[in-house]
């Protein structure tokens, strides 16, 4: 098989993930790299020779993104580069199977060998555990310089903080129903005894048509521990806009409660278009430890009032003010759906589906597709 059109598929979906290209310039360049023949460093000759109207700053980007280094998985070839995080570099890579998402963590994160040992075996022991609202690891194992790499399937999509710097402020339905699949990814985890631990708009994944789904759970902590690993705190992991009280501090623990807090800010940050503190992250800090909780209101007057207040339960300060476990804040967010979906009745916004429709629809929210969808324009699949 060809390497060379994944090249360019990858190359493409992660220019329009990261909003280098559009969806028009996108088009122009499969039509330059389709069938091209040639492997990653002949894309990047193709792309430097400047073969359309686009800017060359614009083309340069995205030659920043192919692989220039020799690390190498076994199993898998990098593709095109997604981002850089907290915890590493995200890649699109290329397997047996397809397309994958390959997550190289960074050295400091796991300094020695015993360490990286415990975290390949830490995270061999979630492989198979995705589903529907959980993104599923697929493999553990090291490149050739001994760097730890998590392979998970790749959700052609992008997260909500590309969706956010893409689209703004979410509507309320949108915003409900994205928590709400994230909070059924959270019961998934709860139930099995694990964690998020690292819950930040970059995790919630949106496929291309806007479900969301957790990804980047699990790693921070061992199973029944509310230690977070050593260099995975709050602090060290720059979650100064999404971490409880709780997780900061000489002695953090993360948890259940954590999690639910973490979801309260980002569903806050969704609807009002800021985290609900801002500042420094000393001063967010302080104000997580002890401000009064904002109402989302303030920042988003159209936002119901149910909704505020169940905004302000999942982010009490107070871990046991908050939702006692995620089943019941899903059963929180889907009683919020069903009042929203009333009004907008009432008031002659929405016409409700039948009953096997409304389970169908009802993860869509108000704006199904959102656009992520564009990037599946672009997809050339291997010949």
């Amino acid at each position: 098989m060809s390497i060379a059109q994944p090249a360019a598929s990858a190359l493409l979906q992660s220019g329009l993930r990261q909003r280098i290209i559009d969806v028009k310039q996108a088009l122009a360049l499969r039509h330059v790299l389709v069938g091209f023949a040639g492997d990653i460093q002949g894309i990047a000759a193709k792309l430097a020779e400047n073969p359309t109207s686009l800017p060359g700053e614009t083309l340069r980007l995205l030659i920043a993104l192919l692989p220039t280094s020799a690390t190498a998985l076994e199993g898998y070839r990098l593709l095109a580069r997604l981002g850089v995080g907290s915890l590493g570099t995200t890649w699109l890579a290329m397997g047996e199977k397809g397309l994958v998402t390959a997550k190289l963590f960074l050295p400091a994160l796991v300094p020695q060998e015993t360490d990286s040992d415990r975290l390949v075996s830490r995270l061999r022991s979630l492989q198979g555990s995705g589903q529907r609202y959980l993104v599923n690891f697929i493999a553990a194992l090291r490149t050739q310089d001994g760097q730890v790499a998590l392979i998970q399937e790749y959700r052609q999509g992008r997260d909500t903080k590309q969706r956010s710097a893409a689209k703004g402020v979410t509507s309320e339905a949108r915003a409900l129903t994205i928590l709400r699949q994230a909070a059924k990814g959270l019961a998934l985890l709860h139930h099995e005894r694990r964690f998020h631990g690292n819950l930040r708009p970059g995790n919630i994944l949106l496929d291309a048509d806007g479900r969301a789904a957790l990804g980047d759970y699990a790693l921070c902590t061992d199973a029944d521990q509310l230690q977070p690993r050593a260099g995975w705190s709050a602090v060290q992991l720059s979650r100064h806009s999404w971490a409880a009280p709780e997780e900061f501090g000489d002695g953090p623990r993360c948890g259940p409660e954590a999690d639910i807090y973490a979801l309260g800010c980002i569903g806050y940050w969704l609807m009002a278009g800021e985290p609900p503190f801002t500042g420094a992250p000393d001063r967010q800090m302080l104000q997580h430890l002890g401000a009064e909780r904002p109402d989302v209101r303030l920042l988003a007057n159209g936002v119901s009032e149910l909704t505020a207040k169940t905004l302000l339960k999942m982010m009490q300060q107070d871990p046991q003010a908050r939702y006692h476990d995620a089943r019941s804040l899903v059963h929180s967010l889907e009683r919020n759906l069903d009042q929203l979906d009333q009004v907008r009745v009432k008031t002659g916004a929405f016409t409700p589906p039948s009953a096997l429709e409304h389970r169908d629809t009802r993860d869509l929210g108000d704006d199904s597709g959102d656009g992520s969808a564009a990037s599946s324009l672009v997809l050339m699949e291997p010949q």
